[in-house]
């Protein structure tokens, strides 16, 4: 594979070593293109922005699809990673329970939507051996309507098994909700295979759109079952008839969609989805690790611990490595152009299929330095 000709296709490598795809993954050169072409429809009005939106958003739903092996109707597309998590709150909303059992280190997205519509959300600490489903065993009770789990989690890049999760679940009469956000495009993702009912993910990080785009996975029995999660015009299953009087919506996940949101992010998206379904997911996670592996062996003789766990089959693509200052060491390295992030007292280093081992070798010289 000729990973350098790949990197190429992303502008953004040019002059930085860029390991925050954590927090924003870098759009491909195709992406920014089309971002144009999306832009250049919008100032030729009605009929061409229309033309322009209905393909890329369609495009989207396939390609997300394929990446999760389900079907186009199972994904509904939507803004940001809270709007999903809130249609499945909407959803479960209409049952009788009212308890979320979460991790207490989630990701404030995974929470927030409960908290409004008034659940109780009841958080689990993390064992001794990092977190597992048995660590939600506790918590799940005949009350709870959810367990909501990140697949993998973004401060440390811990990888929960979904499929035992689903299973206790399942075994609770509860439903199983995973936020796929830190695992699409960086490790591979069945969402049949992991037995859960919903699955929400933001796109703006491994699938590289820039925020604005983000996405929902359900099936088709689910919204027979509790319907529409909310009443957006162009979610009735006869839209463009324009009558107020019309009352039945879809029923498949593209229900959500139901107003003109923007639809810029998943035209810049898709060109980078082309290309994850081109390579496999499976041949960019080896990629990551190869990449990432001087990283640890650097860690570890620098003798700093390392948040992430080491198994490769319980970590996501980042990893979170203990250190004096975080924002300290973030500030030091953005400023000779190494980009990093800091979360919850921790360096958070999040490489993607564009990193190589120059950017790599970049970053350990500047670490070295700060670590004496």
């Amino acid at each position: 594979m000729d990973w350098q000709s790949i990197r190429a296709r992303f502008p953004g490598t040019d002059g930085q070593a860029y390991f925050n795809a954590a927090s924003v993954g870098l759009p491909c050169a195709a992406g920014l293109a089309a971002a144009d072409a999306a832009r250049d429809a919008l100032r030729a009005g009605a009929s061409d922005l229309f033309a322009h939106r209905g393909p890329a958003l369609q495009r989207s739903r396939e390609l997300l699809a394929q990446l999760f092996a389900v079907t186009p109707a199972e994904i509904g597309l939507t803004t940001s990673a809270s709007r999903a998590m809130d249609f499945v709150a909407a959803l479960l909303e209409r049952g009788p329970r009212r308890q979320i059992v979460m991790a207490r280190d989630e990701f404030p997205a995974s929470a927030a939507p409960w908290h409004a519509r008034g659940f109780e959300v009841r958080f689990v600490a993390a064992g001794r051996n990092g977190l597992t489903a048995d660590d939600y065993a506790a918590a799940v009770g005949p009350e709870t309507a959810a367990i909501v789990a990140s697949l993998v989690q973004f401060a440390d890049s811990t990888r929960i098994d979904p499929a035992a999760l689903a299973a206790l679940a399942r075994m609770n009469g509860a439903r199983c909700v995973l936020n796929v956000t830190q695992a699409a495009g960086a490790v591979p993702v069945d969402l049949p295979a992991t037995g859960a009912d919903f699955a929400i993910g933001a796109a703006m990080k491994y699938l590289c759109s820039g925020p604005g785009a983000a996405y929902w996975w359900c099936p088709r029995h689910l919204i027979e079952r509790y319907g529409a999660p909310w009443g957006g015009w162009m979610g009735l299953e006869d839209a463009m008839r324009m009558d107020p009087r019309q009352r039945r919506f879809k029923e498949d996940a593209s229900v959500v969609e139901g107003g003109c949101f923007g639809h810029i992010p998943f035209a810049v998206m898709n060109p980078t989805l082309e290309l994850i379904e081109e390579l496999g997911v499976d041949r960019i996670q080896a990629r990551v690790r190869d990449v990432m592996e001087p990283i640890w062996q650097w860690a570890d003789q620098a003798r700093l611990r390392i948040r992430t766990p080491r198994d490769p089959a319980r970590r996501g693509a980042h990893v979170a490595l203990e250190v004096d200052d975080p924002d300290r060491w973030r500030g030091a390295l953005d400023a000779q152009g190494i980009r990093v992030s800091a979360r919850r007292s921790a360096l958070r280093i999040a490489p993607h299929l564009y990193t190589d081992l120059s950017d790599v070798d970049r970053l350990i010289a500047a670490a070295r330095t700060l670590a004496t």
